[in-house]
């Protein structure tokens, strides 16, 4: 059998050029889908500096996987699905959900991080204000006053909360603190509050701070507080 040498030539040229538009293809994709990931990391209203895939177990049972990240200004869990940024509706019908291994639970208007589960549960609300540094001046110039921002007033739908925020507003974070005992919530802005929850062990959970020199505005010392509160439970 005799094949022709211009036949071959042909046949080998044709296959490189789909070889090449295949990977020119996937090349195309794979950058697409990096430029689209890229474009949701570091946006300083969210908690996380990705979005990544949790676990909603809602009230009914049912079990939900989801891209997602948590929106600190708006106090709203925020889905990414088809390109899309969307907050979580209907908040009160979901149990729990994990995200990066931490628990969420939804109280009141926000979903609370938990921190310490127990008799003496702590949560943490992860809340942040929003600011702008000022109108541009003269020039391009910008006032170094800053103040607050009106969310509902800077966007016009809930959907632009979750946008990239532009250099002028600043997300300054202002956690919050909850003690949950005897099945009430309690929301904790100063020690006097903490220690007025615990009125016939005060002293000692004052001993245990000073002995090791716990600061109750720091989280990670809130959290050996409150654990040691639990032992006084036991």
């Amino acid at each position: 059998m005799k094949i022709k040498l211009g036949t071959m030539k042909s046949s080998k040229t044709l296959l490189i050029r789909k070889v090449m538009i295949f990977g020119i293809i996937i090349f195309c994709a794979v950058t697409q889908l990096t430029a689209q990931t890229d474009s949701l990391s570091n946006r300083a209203q969210f908690l996380y500096p990705d979005f990544s895939t949790g676990v909603v177990k809602m009230k009914d049972g049912k079990i939900i996987s989801e891209k997602m990240n948590y929106n600190t200004v708006t106090g709203k869990m925020v889905f990414y699905r088809n390109g899309k940024l969307m907050d979580l509706v209907n908040p009160e019908t979901i149990d729990t959900i994990t995200l990066q291994n931490n628990k969420f639970v939804f109280f009141e208007d926000a979903f609370l991080e938990v921190l310490v589960n127990g008799h003496v549960t702590l949560f943490i609300q992860n809340k942040s204000d929003l600011s702008s540094t000022g109108r541009p001046g003269p020039y391009g110039t910008k006032s170094q006053t800053s103040s607050p921002v009106s969310v509902p007033k800077l966007y016009a739908d809930n959907n632009t909360y979750n946008l990239k925020l532009g250099e002028e507003f600043v997300v300054t974070p202002s956690p919050i603190n909850w003690i949950r005992i005897d099945n009430e919530m309690h929301k904790i802005l100063t020690s006097r509050q903490f220690f007025k929850l615990f009125p016939v062990n005060d002293d000692k959970i004052k001993e245990y701070i000073n002995k090791n020199k716990l600061n109750i505005k720091k989280t990670d010392d809130m959290v050996k507080i409150v654990s040691f509160c639990n032992t006084l439970f036991k």
